[in-house]
């Protein structure tokens, strides 16, 4: 699973979360530790160890940290893709669905 960092959340998953980020014109891949946070308007929002990590990634398995294939593209307000398709992260042999577990009301 893949989560926006700072994004509308009710749940971590259990497993191992990297934080994904660029640098220097290249995307990296990091261990982070997430937590979930209550927000004034009374939602929970997902925050990882770092407010560099655009992306939230939680795995079973475990991904090597360090740079990464692919680009972050950032499309009215919404990270769009690591690699090729839209709403899917793809590290290696492993694919990532966004998603968000509790959506706001307006």
């Amino acid at each position: 699973m893949a989560y926006l960092n700072y994004h509308d959340s009710d749940r971590i998953q259990k497993g191992n979360w990297y934080g994904i980020y660029q640098e220097g014109g290249k995307v990296k891949i990091e261990m982070t530790t997430p937590k979930i946070s209550e927000l004034d308007e009374g939602f929970n929002s997902i925050i990882g160890s770092s407010e560099k990590h655009k992306i939230l990634v939680c795995s079973q398995d475990e991904i090597k940290e360090g740079e990464i294939n692919g680009h972050i593209l950032e499309n009215d307000r919404e990270y769009l893709k690591i690699g090729i398709q839209k709403r899917l992260v793809r590290i290696g042999d492993f694919e990532f669905s966004l998603v968000c577990t509790k959506a706001k009301s307006n």
